[in-house]
């Protein structure tokens, strides 16, 4: 028999349950001191308006399937940095029209306009881009517009708090990643006051792929209270033209390949890891990785595999967090580098009660790219003696040390995530009709804490109401014991015809 497991966990998948974050020790605060003070960043971070203007008539600015016409006004350019401007704010006369390159989103963007072609007025903008925008703006520049009137420096700023605070989107962070670079970039950003659909509205382009729609990278969003949602995403024209468009593919400046992590979750639920997180260069000129980490998970310290310290960036987790890594030098195409993170924090995983722990941070309790890009990981699991560990991957050796139980896990086959759940589980063992895998269930026989109370509180009802005298009221006695251990049989006979259907559509598994 192959022992090639298949976990089935029947576990409590409740609310979580918030716990408050720990002030940082004078160590913590040491440890970061490298983070978010990068010069080049700091001026991208707090970029004002700068000196230069230039004034615009009857200019078409098409980016994508997007098209911006300006009748007449005036671009307030911002503070160069580098020598390169990322930026500016319009005030004038214009207009924005979206044309979709696909049916599917002609016709959801069809349903958002009531029949309508997308298209919007506004009289003031924020852009900000890495692309060629800039030498599009100066060879359209005139000398006898109109004037205009507003407040430039009001509208970048209230964009840069709304960023922050609404939009939890550290756009600075991925526009470093261009200006720092040898190679030209291609990000464009538009933030259109409208007057029709809304007074929010972002266009959005970018070659490594656009915010929430990654891997497309072209995407209409609104973010006013009205119209809160992506109304359109598809990948860039060029790509529907040369028939390469793909949803599959990867388009981040780099690929992590291995992640070597050792994480340590004591009983309050508090995450305190070490991720050895390898990638390779998709392109030239990397100098900023960024990577998807949990917000309340801090940053301690970022170093070379040697130990050098490296810049990065990771701000309040209340704002716009994104995590991203500073290298010290421009990375090749397809050459490999190795970044060494340490972090902690609470709410990541959250603490039931019962022995009952639940992963909040399913993709994203570890430095990585999230689902969709594929790497091998070894993992080192030390939780609360007792508590029985399960994670993704092979079990290479389970040892009680101390008041710990570590484990230690390797998946040599790339997958999208990894994942764990752990608790005071019960675990049985089952297998398949025909096919020749050990199938185990894991379930925790104690409820969590909320349906111990509820438990409680429906004998304490019951009581009264028997007590009163009157008729018995429907009460909680459905919750019954609540326990999970009921299930295992289903989740096992669910298991067993999966992995025969499986098999059959997609052949054995690796």
């Amino acid at each position: 028999m192959r022992r090639c497991s298949l976990l089935v966990l029947v576990s409590w998948m409740l609310f979580a349950i918030s716990a408050s974050a720990v002030s940082a020790s004078p160590d913590q605060t040491a440890g970061r001191s490298l983070a978010n003070n990068d010069p080049v960043y700091l001026k991208l971070r707090n970029i004002k308006i700068g000196s230069e203007t230039i004034h615009v008539k009857d200019f078409v600015l098409k980016k994508d399937a997007g098209a911006f016409t300006f009748h007449h006004g005036v671009f307030y350019l911002l503070e160069p940095v580098e020598g390169k401007i990322t930026g500016a704010v319009f005030l004038g006369d214009a207009s924005f029209t979206l044309k979709a390159p696909i049916d599917v989103e002609r016709r959801n963007l069809s349903l958002l306009t009531h029949g309508q072609p997308f298209e919007e007025q506004f009289s003031s903008a924020v852009f900000r881009f890495t692309d060629k925008t800039e030498d599009e703006l100066r060879k359209n520049a005139v000398a006898d517009a109109q004037p205009s009137s507003g407040d430039p420096a009001g509208l970048l700023s209230d964009i840069q708090q709304q960023l922050k605070r609404k939009l939890h989107d550290n756009l600075s962070a991925r526009l470093l990643e261009d200006v720092i670079s040898s190679q030209p970039g291609g990000k464009f950003t538009a933030f259109i006051k409208g007057k029709k659909y809304s007074d929010k509205i972002i266009y959005d382009v970018d070659p490594h792929g656009s915010s929430l729609v990654s891997p497309e990278e072209v995407s209409l969003m609104l973010w006013d209270d009205s119209h809160e949602g992506i109304w359109a995403g598809f990948h860039l024209a060029g790509e529907y033209a040369a028939h390469t468009a793909n949803s599959d593919e990867q388009n981040q400046t780099v690929h992590v390949d291995h992640e070597k992590l050792d994480v340590t979750i004591d009983k309050s639920a508090r995450l305190e890891g070490t991720a050895q997180t390898s990638f390779i260069a998709r392109q030239d000129g990397v100098r900023v990785v960024r990577l998807i980490l949990f917000p309340t998970l801090r940053v301690e310290s970022v170093s070379t595999s040697d130990g050098q310290p490296l810049s990065f960036i990771q701000e309040d987790k209340k704002e716009d967090p994104d995590f991203a890594i500073i290298l010290p030098r421009e990375l090749k195409k397809d050459e490999s580098f190795t970044a060494i993170t340490k972090y902690a924090g609470k709410d990541a995983v959250s603490n039931e009660g019962g022995g009952n722990y639940f992963p909040i941070a399913r993709d994203s309790w570890y430095p990585g790219q999230g689902f969709g890009s594929y790497a091998t990981f070894d993992m080192t699991f030390h939780v609360p003696k007792g508590l029985t560990m399960v994670a993704t991957g092979k079990l290479l050796k389970k040892i009680d040390e101390g008041n710990e139980t570590i484990t230690q896990w390797a998946a040599d086959i790339p997958q999208t995530v990894a994942g764990f759940n752990f608790g005071k589980f019960k675990r049985e063992e089952g297998k398949p009709l025909k096919q020749p895998y050990l199938l185990e269930t894991y379930a925790n026989p104690n409820p969590p804490d909320v349906v111990q109370a509820l438990q409680h509180r429906n004998d304490i009802l019951g009581t009264v109401i028997e007590g009163s005298g009157q008729g018995r009221l429907l009460t909680l006695d459905n919750l019954g014991t609540m326990s999970t251990l009921g299930m295992m049989k289903k989740a096992m006979g669910e298991a067993q015809l999966s992995v025969e259907i499986y098999t059959d559509f997609f052949g054995d598994a690796p």
